[in-house]
């Protein structure tokens, strides 16, 4: 009979794993109508969706410092969804909506290498001020899809196939 500290298996039975982590620049001004345009000029932005537009069209973010952000793989997808990664992360889930289009910036076209998945499989975030929403973007030969859902959603989260974005 094996004993575990509340340590251990809390280890054993993370859903994220940390990864590496990058760092995003200062940014001024971000204006989310803007920035998540296909006309947007720095990003190749396939489509948003209208839960996202509704939610985030009218956000503007001011003087963000320069960050930096951890990438996480799910490891086990099968242990929780959104809502337990969420709490998983604790206070450094939740990132401002400009560093996560900064990571899209990095990969512009969805053909560069990169952090971010571009094989169709979803780069997660949760947004400060966007509770209960998680927000994502999936990328492909066409562009980045950015969509958000409700926490609850059965957001499709593939084991080594997922990203993880936050503090």
């Amino acid at each position: 009979m094996a004993f575990w500290t509340t340590k251990q298996r809390k280890k054993e039975e993370a859903i994220v794993k940390p990864w590496t982590s990058v760092r995003v620049p200062a940014v001024a001004r971000f204006e989310a109508a803007k920035a998540f345009s296909p006309e947007n000029g720095r990003v190749r932005i396939a489509f948003v969706g209208g839960d996202f537009l509704e939610l985030f069209q009218n956000r503007i973010e001011v003087n963000l410092p320069a960050s930096s952000l951890s990438v996480h793989l799910v490891e086990h997808p099968e242990r929780g969804n959104a809502t337990s990664i969420l709490a998983e992360l604790g206070e450094r889930s939740r990132i401002p909506l400009a560093h996560f289009y900064e990571m899209l910036v990095q990969q512009p076209t969805c053909e560069q290498p990169g952090l971010l998945v571009t094989n169709g499989w979803a780069n997660v975030c949760f947004v400060e001020g966007g509770d209960g929403i998680v927000v994502q973007a999936c990328g492909d030969e066409g562009g980045w899809i950015v969509g958000s859902a409700p926490l609850e959603h059965p957001t499709a989260l593939g084991a080594g196939q997922c990203r993880v974005i936050s503090r």
